[in-house]
């Protein structure tokens, strides 16, 4: 058998994106927050480009502000270098700030001693007692390897005679906790069950996420979208406008150096771009939100359920991608009757019975409320509870909106 290898050419179409779409698009997945920033920044490197302090009105962002919000905002690492740094009695500084530098956003120690120890260039003796030291820290709980040793930190600051039982409690059986057979650890305890039972609602108020208050600076929100009710009763959407308070410093127009020329140019082109980038992120969330609250008209303006609806319906309506209404409803806030909502709260998947999916949910929630708590109803049960109403719905897809609404299954429900 021969083998040759031959050279063909064809002709294929593909769409390729251009760059001032990308950023379009790059712009249009930004928060208000991330938004923010990428402006400040090109204020700090385009000489031309300058914010008119005195141009701010209801719909401008007030870029200042926004920056000292986020400058406000402390890090969980902020707070513990701050304790290390008031604490008197610390054997080694540097290997503390070490295992601070090493927690993740939760506020748990992501590498082992070991690790460390070898990083460090100590013996893992000497990173235990830098952890201890780190681990005596508020928030209670935090620099712990599992979560056992967050609650183990958390029980033992407790103030209680049951003591002894909590930290076998937790020590021992976090698993028999977790599946709620708490009969079971009465008797491996020797005690009785309302004593485990009064454990449990110990170790229900310790944090499994110490860290987790402590949010970056990034992670801020602020709306960009604003809705209000007039008299008439009709709905008005206003979207934040982030190039009003930009403006061109012409202070170079008239050189007639052609290097500066040239330099003016290219920084003008830039300035630009940049607002016709906002712009355009501006009209093309106007249009989404426009439309998610044509829809939602009756929760706005009466409280009524939210109405089956997806990111395919707000596309075809707007005569836009789906991808696009994705990226633009991704981590965008709005502001109505001075609360803050996520724009996905109004996407709603439309179910066989016709009811949206958070209907559902919210019917499921109710059914689960008013159940005997000694004997609640199992998945299958409610499945059928909802047949009842008309509403078909198997039992995995009651098992997955239980886990969406934080429920936990029938035994792990049960009230002894």
């Amino acid at each position: 058998m021969k083998l040759e290898t031959h050279l063909t050419q064809t002709l294929k179409q593909t769409q390729k994106l251009s760059m001032k779409q990308q950023l379009s698009l790059k712009a249009l997945s930004m928060n208000a927050q991330e938004l923010v920033e990428m402006i400040q920044e090109e204020v700090n490197t385009n000489p031309l480009l300058e914010i008119d302090e005195f141009s701010a009105d209801s719909n401008t962002l007030d870029y200042d502000l926004a920056a000292e919000m986020s400058k406000a905002s402390t890090t969980l690492i902020d707070e513990l270098l701050m304790q290390l740094h008031t604490c008197r009695h610390v054997e080694n500084p540097l290997l503390c700030e070490f295992i601070i530098y090493s927690l993740d956003n939760n506020g748990y120690l992501t590498l082992s001693v070991e690790e460390i120890a070898q990083l460090c260039d100590c013996t893992p003796e000497v990173v235990e007692d830098a952890l201890y030291q780190v681990q005596s820290f508020e928030p209670c709980g935090v620099a712990a390897r599992s979560l056992k040793e967050c609650l183990i930190i958390q029980c033992a600051e407790m103030d209680t005679a049951l003591k002894p039982y909590l930290m076998m409690c937790v020590d021992q059986y976090l698993d028999l906790i977790a599946d709620n057979k708490l009969p079971e650890i009465a008797q491996r305890c020797d005690t009785s069950l309302d004593t485990i039972k009064s454990c449990v609602t110990l170790i229900k108020t310790c944090n499994p996420t110490p860290g987790a208050a402590y949010a970056p600076a990034a992670a801020l929100s602020i709306p960009d979208i604003f809705i209000s009710i007039d008299e008439t009763d009709t709905l008005n959407v206003t979207v934040k406008n982030y190039t009003q308070q930009l403006k061109i410093n012409h202070a170079y127009d008239q050189s007639s150096n052609e290097e500066l020329k040239i330099y003016v140019k290219e920084y003008t082109k830039r300035i630009q771009e940049l607002i016709a980038m906002l712009d355009k992120r501006q009209n093309t969330l106007f249009t989404i939100v426009s439309a998610i609250v044509s829809i939602q008209a009756g929760w706005f303006l009466h409280q009524a359920d939210l109405l089956p609806m997806t990111l395919n319906d707000i596309a075809v309506l707007c005569n836009l991608h789906e991808s696009t209404v994705s990226r633009a409803v991704q981590g965008k806030l709005l502001e109505f009757n001075q609360r803050y909502i996520p724009l996905k709260f109004f996407f709603n998947a439309k179910l066989e019975s016709g009811q949206s999916s958070m209907a559902i949910q919210q019917k499921l929630k109710k059914l689960i409320e008013g159940e005997n708590k000694q004997k609640p109803y199992s998945d299958a049960e409610l499945s059928a509870l909802m047949k009842q109403e008309d509403i078909q719905i198997s039992r995995r897809t009651i098992a997955k909106y239980r886990d969406q609404l934080a429920i936990p299954s029938a035994s792990k429900r049960k009230i002894y």
